[in-house]
Order: structure tokens, then C-alpha cells, then sequence
């Protein structure tokens, strides 16, 4: 408040109405009210001040009357009726409802809007006004002032009874949804509904009403696939009502959106494919990945969703006896989950069984040998009736052959088995490999579906437990080799008595065993006291001991493989290897003729210069020659009878007395030679009487021959 001169000032908190009528009352306090200058005091007073307001109108608020195509606005004060200021419907919008605006009336202080249709009871209404334009809502006693543009709410007092909108069904859950919230305890009898599932009446268990919806629940689940639709039967009383207890009508047949989940229905494997085939139809823009998926025994590799199948495709076939499980795990991603083409998402499933289709042909699981019978088994059973040739059969790893071959089925696992017979035992140890062809005029094995077996090659394992075999052996200067077919028990080294040498006067002075492990076999060594000679025939045996020694001690050492099988040797004949050089065995004489003759055969080729031989006595070597193990040699005059004789050799730079290995012979000097001479006696030429004793009696009469 402001006093200035004979004027009081009052600011309001709030501008008063336009046309509204102002009364200002004042009452005169005892002191301290409004005085004049001389102190006198003004006394109280009412007075109506003239009201000279010129506000815009402005909403008050927005009805939609029951009829739900009225909605009227109030204004604050009288509107311009003029048609040049009435405004058109495109000023005017709605929130809360689909209904357009057909018309706009302008009556006193209310705009009357028409709609087109029906506003929904419960629904929240908002009018908005735009202002724009030429055509403007205006006061009507100035016409100057006009309407802002305002968005306000208008209260709905639309009530009519509740219409079913819509319904889905999920698996056994129908819902109906009306177009307002219902009285939660009018539920209705079930058999005012009528429901049919693909085209087949389905049986209502049970009503429940929540919000705007009523769910009834089947008595059966209806699939992704079928066709649901449900009636209603409007009761004379204890029907479906909204909280106006106004009831609703009979309405039907509702098709139902069926939102049902496609489920697995059946799932099979051919080979390296396994297909998953559901009640409906998938949409092919949601595919997962392969991981989602995983199948014992196989390795997804990708899935592809194609109409109501998912393919999975696996990183190797599967065999047609395999048992095979299929799981599923929502992808994290909802865009790569499997889903219906009805939007419904596939639930996650486990451990469904896939029904084997594959139809291969059989392959072998495992082959084996012992003696002479191989076994080879396959992963399936297979036609007994066909029966391979042994010609399709070859083997490594021995030079046994097969000479027969018989089918049949195992009575326990049912799997085929073919038995080949050998034309002789295999050696413990050996590796041997099984191998197969079949071939245009003889197809093979077969399965009881008519495939036939591919060429295979398979390692058998070789069960084959028999004694230890002596394969080879040999003896070189001092050393006895002799080789087993498999190995040798390292821990049980047989005593040096136990061995002896024929052919040589050398004895055993040490033994060992040695395993080579790659080759699988075993080997006796022997050192001997003295090397044996070369070229002597040689001839090992074994004292191998009994068998009741064998049982009666436990810790009896002999020779033996490692799963105690005893080894013999009797009179096993060895390889001589020994090769040493040429040595002289013996010398002879005979007139001009000198032989001198080595331990071995000599090389025809090395003979040597006659300079390089000499022979005692002056005598000169005219020729050499070799023959076999003899070197001969012609002297340039003949030895006489009983003459003492030595012959030499010393190597020299050309040709040299070598054996048929290429060992040279060492030199060799004074070698007594044997003379052979044999002559006649000749004529006395001298005689002489010697007195060895000095005994003056000439006990010795000397005659020298001429």
C-alpha cells in the first residue's frame, strides 16, 4: 500500500477478474490508521471501485459429457460469438483418444467441441488450443483481448458397459481384454464362454477377472499353430460388469492372438545334420547362434531357422548307433533367440532325445591278432551271408597271409565281427597292419541294410604271447650276437655255464641281454674267452632248464621274454663273422716248388713280387702264384732231400697277400718250412773217421754225398 497526496495505493496479490465486482472495505484502527495532514483521522468505510480490467479470457477447465462426443470448455469470461472470430477445428487437438474434432461452437463463456467419435470411458483426455491464426477465440466485450494458447485435461465422464477390445492365448491361458477396468468380483460362470481350438470345443476350467482383463484357463494347451477364438454369453445376472456395475454384452466369436511359444516336436539326425522341427512356424529374422545349441557326443557347427525347422549342422557325422541328446539356452541377446512368427519366444529345453536316422556304412572299431586268427571288429552289425574272399585281405607286418574269413554278429554288443585265419602264426610283438579291398565282383562286407565296407587299413594289436624265437645270430672274432623276435626279460641274465660253442674250443666268459623297445625285440650277447676262427662253422646251445625247475624256483634266472615264456637254443646255427687277416698255417717243400699255405682263402688277384719273398739258403723265388688259402712258389733251383728250409715275407709297395675281405697279411720272416724233397742217393764222395771223444778209437765214420 502507497499514500500519495489524496491517493491510496493498493497492490493486489493477484489481478482481480475482468467484469468482476471490487468492494474495498476499510476499518479504522484506534491509532495508526490513515489521518490527514492535521492528525484527523479517517473513519471506516466500504467502497466499490469501478473495474476497469481488460484480462484475455482464459480456460477454467474441460468436461467430456457422458455422451463421450461433447466436450466442453469454460471460460472466464463471455467469448466473442462473431463468426469472423470463430476459430476452426484444426486449433483445436486431442490427447487420450483416436476421435478427430468435427465441429467448434462458441456460446457465452463455453466452447462447445464435437467429436467424431466416442471418447472411451476411463480414458485421460487432454484439449489443446493453438492460437494461430487470423480466426482466434476473443473476449467479447472489447474484442481485443485474445485467448492464449492453453493445454488443460478434461474430465472424463463418459460411463457406458465394458466391450471386449481383444484376446491372446499362451499354451492354456485364454485372456479376454475390455476396454475399462471391471468389477473384480463379477466373475462369471465358465460356461457362459464358448471356446473352440482348432476348430474342436475346448473345455473352460476356470474364470479369474483382474483389471480389464478376464482369463480363462483350458483344459488343455493349445498350440503355436492352432486357431483359437472364444464367445461370450452375456448371463441375467453375475455376468462380466465394470465398477459402474453396468454389465457387459454377449460378444463372440473373438478370434484369440495366439501367443502360444512354438514347442520342439521332434528332433533327427541324418550323418552330420540334425533337424529340429517345432508345432509352428519360426521367424527366420531371429536366428542363434550355434553355440545355443549343444548335442552330446557332436560339436554344432551353425543352425539355420527355416519355416518351423532349425538345421543344425555338426563339425562331424554322427554314427548311426550313437544316442544323442539335444539342449537349447536363450542366446542373451533377445534378437538372436528362436521365435515364433506370433512374436512368442522358444523356451529353453534339455536333454531331448534325437531320433538316429543316419544309415552308414559300418566302419572298424578295432582289429586284433593272436597266432593265426585275426579278429576285426566294426561299429555295427553286419549281414553274416556276406562273406569276403581271402584275396581282398593282405597283411603288413608279417609274411603270413589270410586264407579265410567268416562274419558274424557278437551276442553281446551285437556289433559285427569278421574272423580271418592266417596261414601261419605271427611273431609276438610284430606290428601288423590289416588290410582290405574290396573289389567289383566281390564287394565285401556288408551291413544288414546292404552298405558295403570301404577299403580300410587298421593296425592290429598283436596278442600274440609265445616263447621267445631265436631269429638270427652271428659270431664275430669274440663276440656272439644272437637276435629274438621280441624283447627279453632284462632282470633274469642266465649264468655263462649255461651256453656252449660247437665248432670252436672257445667258452662263454660273459652274458648280456639287451631290448630294443622301437623294434620290439630282443638280443643275447655273448663274450668268449678266445675269438672263434674265420670261416669256422659255429653252432650255439642253451642249457634252458625244465619246467619243474622253472615252478619249483621263483627267482630261477634263465632266458625268458617278459611274461616269463622260457627261450631255448639247441645247436642254433651262427653267422660267422670274423674276418681278420691272412695268417700262415703252414709251409712245405718239394723240389723247386714252396707252398706256403694260410688259414684262409687268399684274393687270386694280390699277388705279390717275387722279390718281396725270400727263402733261406740264397735260394731265389722265380715265380709266384695263388691259389685258394695256398701262395706258391717256384724256386730257380731245387731243394735237396733233408735240406732245412725258411721262407720270408715283407710287404712291399706293390701287390700284397690279402684275403678275399681285402685284409692284408702282416710280414712274416724266417717261417720254418716242411721239406717234402725226396731224392735217390748218389756216389760217396769223401769219407772220414772223427774221434768225438778224443779217445784216439775214431768212433765216427762221416760219408759225403756228391
Amino acid at each position: 500500500m502507497a499514500i500519495s497526496g489524496k491517493v491510496v495505493t493498493i497492490t493486489l496479490n493477484a489481478a482481480v477478474a475482468d467484469g468482476a465486482t471490487i468492494e474495498v472495505a476499510y476499518s479504522a484502527p484506534a491509532t495508526g490508521g490513515l489521518q490527514d495532514p492535521t492528525g484527523n483521522a479517517v473513519a471506516s468505510f466500504t467502497v466499490e471501485p469501478t473495474n476497469s480490467t481488460d484480462n484475455a479470457p482464459s480456460a477454467t477447465g474441460a468436461t467430456v459429457a457422458a455422451d463421450g462426443v461433447t466436450l466442453r470448455i469454460p471460460f472466464t469470461e463471455a467469448l466473442s460469438e462473431a463468426a469472423a472470430d470463430a476459430p476452426p477445428t484444426s486449433q483445436f487437438s486431442l490427447t487420450g483418444t483416436t476421435a478427430s474434432i468435427n465441429s467448434v461452437a462458441v456460446s457465452g463463456s463455453t466452447v462447445t467441441l464435437t467429436l467424431a467419435a466416442s471418447v472411451k470411458e476411463g480414458a485421460e483426455i487432454k484439449v489443446s488450443y493453438a492460437a494461430t491464426g487470423t480466426k482466434l477465440l476473443r473476449d467479447a466485450d472489447q474484442g481485443t483481448q485474445a485467448v492464449a494458447a492453453f493445454s488443460i485435461g478434461a474430465e472424463n465422464q463418459v460411463d457406458y458397459a465394458p466391450s471386449a477390445s481383444s484376446a491372446a492365448v499362451t499354451g492354456a491361458t485364454l485372456s479376454i481384454t475390455f476396454d475399462q477396468a471391471l468389477d473384480s468380483g463379477s466373475i462369471p460362470a465358465s460356461a457362459v464362454f464358448s471356446v473352440t481350438v482348432a476348430s474342436s470345443t475346448a473345455t473352460v476350467t476356470a474364470v479369474a477377472v483382474s483389471g480389464k482383463e478376464v482369463t480363462l484357463t483350458l483344459g488343455a494347451a493349445a498350440t503355436a499353430a492352432q486357431a483359437v477364438v472364444v464367445s461370450y454369453t452375456a448371463p441375467a445376472t453375475g455376468g462380466i460388469r465394470d465398477s459402474s456395475n453396468l454389465a457387459a454384452s454377449s460378444f463372440g466369436p473373438l478370434t484369440a492372438a495366439n501367443q502360444t511359444p512354438p514347442v520342439l516336436a521332434s528332433a533327427t539326425a541324418d550323418g552330420q545334420t540334425i533337424t529340429l522341427t517345432f508345432d509352428a512356424a519360426l521367424d527366420t529374422a531371429f536366428s542363434p547362434p550355434a553355440s545355443a545349441f549343444t548335442v552330446n557326443f557332436a560339436t554344432v557347427s551353425s543352425a539355420a531357422v527355416n519355416g518351423s525347422t532349425v538345421t543344425l549342422r555338426l563339425a562331424a557325422a554322427v554314427h548311426e548307433t550313437a544316442s544323442l541328446t539335444v539342449f537349447y539356452a536363450q542366446p542373451s541377446s533377445a534378437s538372436r533367440r528362436l521365435t515364433g512368427t506370433n512374436g512368442a519366444v522358444v523356451a529353453a529345453f534339455s536333454g531331448v532325445t534325437v531320433q538316429n536316422q543316419t544309415d552308414t556304412a559300418p566302419v572298424v572299431a578295432a582289429a586284433s591278432v593272436n597266432l593265426n586268427r585275426a579278429t576285426i571288429t566294426f561299429d555295427q552289425d553286419l549281414d553274416t551271408t556276406a562273406t569276403p574272399g581271402a584275396a581282398l585281405f593282405a597283411l603288413e607286418g608279417t609274411t603270413r597271409t589270410v586264407s579265410g574269413a567268416s562274419v558274424r554278429n557278437g551276442s553281446l554288443t551285437g556289433l559285427g565281427e569278421a574272423a580271418l585265419t592266417l596261414s601261419g602264426n605271427v611273431r609276438e610283438g610284430a606290428s601288423i597292419t590289416i588290410k582290405y579291398q574290396p573289389t567289383m565282383t566281390d564287394s565285401g562286407f556288408q551291413d544288414q541294410e546292404g552298405n558295403s565296407v570301404a577299403a580300410f587299413s587298421v593296425a592290429a594289436e598283436n596278442t600274440t604271447d609265445t616263447a621267445p624265437l631265436a631269429t638270427s645270430g652271428s659270431v664275430n672274432g669274440a663276440t656272439v650276437v644272437v637276435s629274438f623276435d621280441q624283447p627279453l626279460d632284462l632282470t633274469r641274465v642266465p649264468a655263462v655255464g649255461k651256453f656252449s660253442l660247437s665248432g670252436t674250443t672257445a667258452s662263454v666268459s660273459t652274458v648280456q641281454l639287451r631290448n630294443d623297445e622301437a623294434a620290439k625285440t630282443g638280443s643275447l650277447e655273448l663274450t668268449l674267452g678266445t675269438a672263434v676262427a674265420e670261416g669256422a662253422t659255429i653252432a650255439l646251445t642253451y642249457d634252458a632248464p625244465t619246467a619243474g625247475e622253472i615252478g619249483s624256483q621263483p627267482a630261477l634266472k634263465y632266458l625268458r621274454d617278459q611274461q616269463g615264456n622260457a627261450a631255448s637254443l639247441s645247436a642254433f646255427a651262427l653267422t660267422n663273422l670274423t674276418d681278420t687277416a691272412p695268417v700262415v698255417a703252414s709251409a712245405s717243400v718239394n723240389g723247386k716248388s714252396l707252398t706256403v699255405v694260410f688259414d684262409q682263402a687268399l684274393d687270386a688277384t694280390s699277388v705279390p713280387a717275387a722279390g718281396s719273398l725270400s727263402v733261406s739258403g740264397g735260394r731265389t723265388v722265380a715265380g709266384v702264384a695263388i691259389s685258394g688259402a695256398d701262395l706258391r712258389l717256384t724256386l730257380g733251383a731245387a731243394v735237396v732231400d733233408g735240406d732245412s728250409v725258411r721262407v720270408s715275407y715283407s710287404v712291399g709297395a706293390g701287390a700284397r697277400i690279402r684275403d678275399l675281405t681285402g685284409n692284408d697279411a702282416a710280414a712274416f720272416s724266417g717261417e720254418d718250412v716242411t721239406n717234402l724233397t725226396d731224392t735217390a742217393p748218389v756216389a760217396v764222395s769223401a769219407a772220414t773217421v772223427a774221434d768225438e771223444h778224443d779217445n784216439d778209437h775214431g768212433e765216427t765214420l762221416v760219408l759225403t754225398m756228391s
